[in-house]
């Protein structure tokens, strides 16, 4: 369990650290599986995610 929670917090850092420097929408995305996770009538909600164009 140890290992698995040392996993999951460390990709989330590595991921929040990649967003601050390249801005992308990661950061929507690891936080849109975290609230389905925690909430179970997230599904019924609509976040609104910033546009990005290339």
């Amino acid at each position: 369990l140890n290992i698995l929670t040392c996993a999951v917090v460390g990709s989330y850092t590595l991921v929040l650290a990649v967003d601050s420097y390249v801005f992308t929408s990661l950061t929507y995305i690891t936080l849109n599986i975290v609230k389905r996770a925690v909430n179970q009538s997230f599904s019924g909600a609509y976040t609104s995610v910033p546009f990005q164009t290339n």
